[in-house]
């Protein structure tokens, strides 16, 4: 099958992927595939962090002797990469530490699961993987919305507040997260993304 037909397929059938395997010319060593969304359009990072969490996942089920424990797992991940995509999206900004700021490139986990709950990453760009940033260059950038996670810098309430009230970020709304949402791939994965696409509708409300 060429390649523009898996799309094609993919699109015309309704399936939740299309998968390709490129043997094609060359050495076994560097055989691979390519793998396409539920649109038809081709997943290639950074846009693939979960999809490779699930196969990693199915992956250590199969060498462990685990393949049908694991199996739920993945299908659940599946499901959620499958499900439509946020009718609205909104700049954000993830902490992920406070002293110095730092924030999330597009080469994280983190940034993928932002992507696909409704966030676009405003640190995306990042030359660094985890950058340190000013807070007057974060508000020049206009988030909509600024994450507090409990992990690896544990914000709490009380620092949600102080912040919201400080209006260092502009007008963006100040929200806790739960960090393992967005960092534990694995078993975790599906709920994660499931529980991040949640958090991206309750921002958007008044």
């Amino acid at each position: 099958m060429e390649v523009p037909l898996v799309a094609f397929a993919v699109r015309a059938l309704g399936a939740v992927a299309g998968i390709m395997i490129t043997a094609s010319h060359n050495p076994p060593a560097d055989n691979g595939y390519k793998l396409y969304g539920p649109d038809g359009s081709q997943i290639i990072a950074p846009h693939d962090a979960v999809v490779e969490a699930a196969m990693a996942l199915a992956e250590l089920g199969e060498a462990l002797g685990c393949e049908d424990e694991a199996a739920p797992f993945v299908a659940a991940i599946a499901r959620e990469l499958a499900a439509p995509p946020p009718v609205q999206r909104l700049r954000a900004f993830y902490a992920i530490w406070k002293k110095p700021w730092m924030s999330v490139s597009q080469s994280t986990y983190i940034h993928d699961v932002l992507r696909i709950a409704g966030f676009d990453n405003v640190t995306a760009d990042s030359a660094s993987r985890y950058p340190e940033v000013a807070i007057a260059d974060i508000a020049a950038l206009r988030p909509d919305a600024v994450l507090l996670p409990d992990e690896p810098w544990v914000f709490d309430e009380a620092q949600a507040r102080e912040i919201a009230a400080s209006q260092a970020f502009g007008a963006a709304k100040v929200t806790l997260c739960c960090g393992r949402d967005f960092c534990w791939h694995g078993v975790h994965a599906a709920e994660g993304v499931r529980r991040a696409r949640a958090l991206a509708v309750r921002c958007t409300e008044p």
